[in-house]
């Protein structure tokens, strides 16, 4: 693991990109960052709507929205996912107890 200098050495290079911010923060923090269509984007932005974290990420080919509930601190509680895609499966495999 390394340090990136910027966001944008962090969109650059990866292929999954997790949100986790408040919404009012979105236009900001994703300001000129360098997405491309062959990337995911993972949002744990509470509230936002969909198309707002599309328009922000653009041009990435896919947002996930999840939500955390309050109990999934503990481990006992369900993260909604969706759309469910392969990465949002292949992360969630083996986490139902």
């Amino acid at each position: 693991m390394r340090r990136a200098a910027s966001n944008a050495e962090v969109v650059e290079g990866s292929d999954v990109i997790l949100l986790g911010m408040r919404p009012n923060q979105l236009t900001d923090a994703t300001a000129g960052l360098p997405f491309r269509e062959d990337q995911t984007v993972v949002s744990f932005l509470a509230g936002a709507p969909k198309a707002l974290i599309e328009a922000a990420v653009a041009p990435a080919g896919r947002v996930v929205r999840v939500n955390p509930l309050p109990p999934i601190r503990l481990r006992k509680g369900p993260v909604v996912q969706y759309p469910a895609t392969r990465w949002s499966r292949t992360c969630s495999a083996g986490s139902a107890t």
